[in-house]
């Protein structure tokens, strides 16, 4: 397992297709970057490989020279041949143990969970670099989305791991405060992105400013 540096800046976006729409993705991830984002995420659900390799292969030329790492959301494939810091596996996507025989060892893998006991098997699991529990709120940003946990659950997470735990699910610019002081090394971030691509690098500033705050 490779040592996961995790980013000062603890806020996480995801640059999401259907909320920022598919060819705005390297626009997205540019502006991220130049706002500060440590690690962003590209979320794809509806497209062609073609699409996906495309779009993913020019939001890494957007990230060049940039401190900002890129993770794939799903698509070990993808990670494997793209210039990424890792791929992200939901609880119904490639096993994290068939995704390592493909990934190479500098790559990370996160874990979605939505429970403390989807938490602790992670936890124990030596593949997993990263995980992320939730949704913390209700969101509207996922179909079919696991009921939320709330902030109780949140703050006995940090108790099950000690691995870079990342809050995700409908967390805005009201709930960084609240959530940051649970522990979390990371806040993920979606709907408070906006759908606006010319919005992005704005809104992600009034998320770090909320960071601040918290601080």
């Amino acid at each position: 397992m490779a040592k996961v540096t995790v980013p000062a800046v603890s806020i996480y976006p995801i640059a999401d297709a259907d909320s920022l729409g598919l060819p705005n993705l390297p626009a997205a991830v540019e502006a991220l970057a130049t706002a500060g984002a440590g690690w962003i995420q590209v979320r794809i659900k509806q497209a062609s490989d073609r699409q996906r390799w495309e779009t993913l292969e020019s939001c890494c030329r957007r990230l060049e020279g940039s401190r900002s790492g890129l993770w794939i959301d799903d698509r070990v494939d993808l990670a494997t041949s793209l210039p990424c810091v890792g791929v992200h596996l939901g609880q119904l996507d490639l096993p994290v143990g068939a995704a390592r025989r493909v990934l190479p060892r500098e790559k990370w893998v996160g874990r979605s969970c939505h429970d403390l006991a989807q938490l602790a098997a992670a936890a124990e699991d030596d593949e997993v670099d990263v995980v992320a529990l939730g949704p913390i709120y209700r969101t509207r940003s996922k179909a079919n989305a696991d009921p939320e946990i709330g902030l109780d659950v949140l703050s006995r997470a940090r108790r099950v791991t000690r691995k870079p735990l990342v809050a995700i699910g409908g967390i805005g610019h009201r709930q960084v405060a609240e959530v940051l002081a649970t522990g979390v090394d990371q806040v993920a971030v979606i709907g408070a992105l906006g759908s606006d691509v010319m919005r992005v690098e704005a809104e992600f500033g009034r998320l770090l400013k909320a960071c601040e705050e918290a601080q």
